[in-house]
């Protein structure tokens, strides 16, 4: 099941559930991010728990960021994107 396909059937499981609402926008972004890592991160043939030494973090706290279900801060996407040896960078905050 691709990851796309994932976030769809999502989409359509909230939506019958009465009475929930989801801000698919910043749910679309924490799945992003979550792939973005999770891809790199095995990229480099690492483990959650390489990641989380790496980071400084702890391997739950990975867990839970690959999970695309989590709200990680600035300061903690920072860690981890140094942990994979890369950085972050806002393309589109000239847009706000």
């Amino acid at each position: 099941m691709s990851v796309s396909h994932n976030l769809e059937y999502f989409r359509q499981r909230i939506a019958q559930m009465p009475g929930v609402y989801i801000d698919y926008d910043a749910i679309e972004t924490q799945h992003m991010i979550a792939v973005s890592i999770v891809t790199e991160r095995l990229a480099q043939g690492l483990t959650q728990a390489d990641l989380a030494a790496r980071a400084g973090l702890s391997q739950t706290e990975i867990s839970r960021i690959e999970s695309g279900f989590s709200n990680p801060t600035a300061v903690t996407l920072n860690r981890v994107a140094s942990g994979l040896g890369k950085t972050i960078t806002f393309s589109n905050l000239k847009d706000l």
